[in-house]
């Protein structure tokens, strides 16, 4: 857009002068583009934004000069329930994170006044996956896994997977073993962990969850961790009679449960942690 002088100037940057009637100045004549071109320009950078322009928000140019500056983030999106995605205005480009549910850490059988211990595996953690994408990621489906389930002197429960459309998915983790009773000390049985899911279909990364750890059965019991997703951390072993720990980063596999001789009842092992989805958008 260029400068539009007073109507009738010779000069191409002449300013305009007000009207001040008693010292006889009749004050510039406005030119109709000196308006109209200004307007115009402002309503294309708002549309070009993607912004509809409305008289409701005077702001609107504010808001649409970030979202004209190419790569720049402008949100992020965090899923932890299923849906669809709609991107936010003036979305351009995205990186996509999902992470796969984790397991449930195993539960401890019941064990007899003359038995030795029990203790479950750790379940471990869900895959991992990540993506950037310049195209075809409106409107895709978005599934977050569950949380893996435990139980009493049953084995942990699988964490389920999660998926950006049929773009991305990350399995969830395995559920630990269930630790049955032990009638003598073996001198460290061991009890079976298990393996992380796995990321598939990501073009930047594509990650396995961390192994839910073995239980161990030495002079005490001492149940498996959960597996490490790539959020942080699973969570920590059990000893003694004890129930396992649910899991409380995004992913992360729980641990097991523990028990000494006597506890017919058993014990339950903890939770795994739901998976995440999470969105970066970039104008």
């Amino acid at each position: 857009m260029k400068y539009q002088p007073p109507s009738g100037s010779s000069d191409p940057n002449a300013g305009y002068i007000g009207r001040n009637l008693g010292a006889g100045i009749q004050g510039s004549r406005v030119p109709p583009k000196a308006v109209e071109q200004p307007q115009r320009e402002i309503i294309a950078a708002i549309v070009a934004a993607g912004l509809t322009p409305t008289d409701a928000n005077l702001a609107q140019l504010t808001a649409a000069i970030p979202l004209l500056a190419p790569g720049r983030l402008i949100n992020v999106r965090i899923f932890t329930s299923s849906g669809t995605y709609t991107p936010t205005a003036g979305t351009k480009s995205v990186v996509v994170e999902v992470q796969g549910g984790g397991g449930a850490g195993g539960g401890a059988g019941s064990t007899a006044s003359g038995s030795f211990a029990a203790a479950g595996g750790g379940g471990s953690a869900g895959g991992y996956a990540a993506s950037y994408l310049t195209s075809g990621f409106a409107g895709q489906a978005i599934t977050v896994g569950a949380a893996g389930a435990a139980g009493v002197g049953v084995a942990g429960g699988n964490g389920g997977a999660s998926s950006f459309g049929s773009l991305l998915t990350a399995g969830g983790g395995t559920g630990g073993a269930l630790g049955t009773n032990t009638a003598v000390n073996n001198n460290a049985l061991i009890v079976g962990g298990a393996v992380g899911g796995q990321g598939v279909g990501g073009n930047l990364v594509n990650e396995q969850g961390g192994l839910g750890r073995y239980a161990i059965l030495a002079s005490s019991p001492l149940s498996g961790e959960g597996g490490a997703s790539h959020f942080g951390a699973g969570a920590y072993y059990r000893s003694s009679t004890s129930g396992g720990i649910g899991a409380t980063s995004p992913g992360a596999g729980g641990s097991g449960a523990s028990s000494l001789a006597g506890n017919p009842s058993g014990s339950g092992g903890g939770n795994g942690a739901a998976g995440i989805v999470i969105i970066w958008e970039y104008a």
